[in-house]
């Protein structure tokens, strides 16, 4: 894909569950920057949301870490959830040389259990984040746009506020999406995607090569669709493990 598209990088988002035992052939095929789904550190917690255990994710985490990949936690913050280990999240980002983003709950999905009462925002955090560990530095937006970043210059450790309830950012988002099934998704906000895994395997790379330059204009005329209807998120009945970020 890198070959086919000449992007500078490709990124991968998983839950981490298997990362341990695929990370080297992962890093022999290319691939450079991981975002890793962490909502807490908590064993019963961790059980709780995924039906999983967290230790494989931790070892992932670490022999990714040790590979030298570039590792993006996210961190979706709930109300009297997770909202106390801003701090030991973010000590652990420290620790296997991660960036964290603090991600604002969003209605993505069918989520049952979504009001707006759950909603930790993430001007809380930054004030959380100033009185621990005082100054942050504002960075430079990266491709995406997406993540307002800081450096926390006492630990030497990156911090990103993903806020799309608060602080919508569409009009800036240059981020495309690709599912496990092979399509590409435009946003999170909808339904809207192609796939180009059929693309490739029934007409060649060169096919989807020169798709590319319409595929952007999508992305495009996606977010233009989205702003006009006051960022709400329309018809995306998908959930976020199974789109990626």
């Amino acid at each position: 894909l890198l070959k086919a598209t000449n992007l500078e990088s490709i990124s991968m988002t998983t839950n981490g569950t298997y990362l341990k035992e695929y990370a080297k052939l992962l890093k022999e095929a290319g691939l450079d920057t991981i975002n890793i789904s962490l909502d807490t550190l908590d064993e019963n917690k961790f059980k709780h949301v995924t039906k999983s255990d967290i230790k494989p994710v931790l070892e992932g985490i670490y022999e990714a870490s040790s590979l030298g990949f570039n590792i993006k936690l996210n961190t979706v913050l709930i109300r009297n959830f997770n909202d106390s280990e801003i701090i030991p999240l973010l000590e652990f980002a420290k620790d296997v040389r991660a960036r964290i983003r603090f991600i604002e709950l969003m209605p993505v999905g069918k989520l049952d259990f979504f009001n707006r009462s759950k909603i930790f925002y993430n001007d809380e955090v930054f004030k959380l984040l100033e009185k621990t560990y005082g100054k942050l530095t504002a960075l430079a937006p990266d491709g995406s746009k997406s993540a307002k970043r800081f450096l926390i210059e006492s630990i030497n450790t990156e911090v990103g506020f993903i806020s799309p309830i608060s602080s919508p950012f569409c009009d800036g988002c240059s981020k495309l999406r690709l599912t496990p099934e092979g399509t590409i998704m435009y946003c999170l906000r909808t339904n809207s995607g192609i796939n180009i895994k059929k693309i490739i395997r029934e007409e060649g790379l060169e096919a989807f090569r020169k798709l590319m330059p319409d595929i952007i204009r999508q992305k495009n005329i996606s977010n233009e669709y989205i702003i006009n209807n006051d960022y709400s998120f329309l018809d995306c009945n998908r959930a976020m493990t199974s789109i990626g970020g």
